[in-house]
């Protein structure tokens, strides 16, 4: 699997070649497939998974999108804290990032059309890693999972978590959660989440066939083809990185409101882009992590700096709250899923809620949300 040598073209070709979804109330977006955008679409709008368990967003805020894909949550941040807000989105692979770009610029013109207000997002091709790396190789999957991109590859891992989730759309386990159960974002997100994809009739059939017990096993090989015809499919980018240190001083943010982390496997080599200094000026963090046995870790993470008891919100010099706190009773906590809590405690984050979704239950795949006093 060699790297591709001609990103640009790949990118032009990609937002060419993508299909188009044109919401009901005007909004036009481009996605690899209408399978995909309709399951962030449920995630993101209707079950609002990154603005819940008192994460919020309000005017003014600042938000940086670590794993941006294709902008959904970009569009809903960048809504949420309107015209006096910032929003940085990061998105490395360079088809995925010309389609973020796509949506992003269809987005501006349909919240200038109806006097929606909303910032303009900074769109950089790269991903974020740890100081001193300046690249990384990005491995990619086929266009129906644009969401499975990383930079820390693990077939098997891709593998269970892909049969895992097949099964539950057939088995009618990955139906609408009822969205968010508590906080939520200042900003509406203007309607647009009022605006459903239908389901695909691909789904529809299959979980109606499921009903039938004697067609089971030939759906349960056939969920485990598709799987291996994805992984088959991989390629390789080298792209470049950015520490979020540095990107914070680059961009000039003074601090950032919501940190959101959505890298498959890699959240502690991006958490380590944070030096002591940096998680001082971060007020929440929502991330996706997969819950490893043993952690994903190629640079040390500072812990103990006790980073988050000065600087924010008026908290004191008090110490910093011990790892062993960072163990809460949500569900089973190995390595990674641990060892993330732990960096969390030590940067001073005292509120971490863990859950795992409705669809994704069987799988390592978690929701983390974490917040200051």
């Amino acid at each position: 699997m060699a790297p591709s040598s001609s990103s640009t073209a790949t990118g032009a070709s990609a937002v060419e070649d993508a299909p188009t979804v044109k919401l009901p109330n005007g909004l036009v977006l481009r996605h690899f497939t209408t399978d995909e955008l309709q399951f962030l679409y449920r995630e993101i709008y209707q079950d609002r998974v990154y603005l819940k368990h008192g994460v919020t967003l309000r005017p003014g805020d600042t938000v940086i999108d670590v794993g941006a894909n294709t902008g959904l949550f970009t569009m809903q941040a960048a809504e949420a804290v309107g015209p006096s807000g910032r929003v940085v989105s990061l998105e490395p692979v360079p088809a995925t990032h010309a389609l973020l770009a796509a949506n992003v610029a269809s987005h501006a013109a349909w919240c200038a059309e109806r006097g929606v207000q909303a910032c303009t997002p900074t769109l950089l091709a790269s991903g974020a890693g740890p100081p001193g790396q300046s690249e990384a190789v990005f491995t990619t999957y086929s266009e129906s999972a644009s969401g499975w991109s990383t930079m820390t590859p693990n077939d098997e891992e891709v593998r269970a978590n892909m049969r895992s989730y097949i099964l539950s759309l057939l088995e009618g386990r990955a139906a609408r959660s009822g969205g968010s159960s508590s906080g939520g974002s200042g900003g509406a997100a203007a309607g647009i989440e009022d605006a459903p994809i239908p389901e695909p009739l691909l789904a529809q059939v299959g979980r109606a066939l499921w009903r039938l017990p004697p067609l089971r096993p030939p759906l349960r090989w056939l969920a485990g083809a598709v799987v291996e015809r994805m992984l088959g499919s991989q390629r390789t980018w080298s792209r470049p990185l950015v520490a979020l240190g540095a990107l914070m001083r680059e961009q000039r943010l003074e601090r950032v409101d919501l940190l959101k982390v959505d890298v498959e496997r890699a959240e502690l080599q991006v958490l380590a882009g944070l030096a002591p200094e940096d998680w001082a000026r971060v007020r929440q963090v929502v991330m996706e992590v997969h819950d490893l046995p043993e952690a994903v870790e190629r640079l040390p993470v500072p812990l103990g700096a006790g980073a988050g008891a000065q600087g924010v919100a008026g908290r004191s010099n008090a110490a910093a709250p011990q790892p062993a706190a960072a163990a809460p009773s949500e569900g089973p906590s190995r390595g990674q899923l641990c060892r993330v809590k732990e960096v969390l405690v030590a940067a001073g984050f005292d509120s971490i809620v863990c859950e795992q979704e409705a669809g994704l239950e069987g799988t390592s795949i978690y929701n983390l949300y974490a917040l200051r006093s």
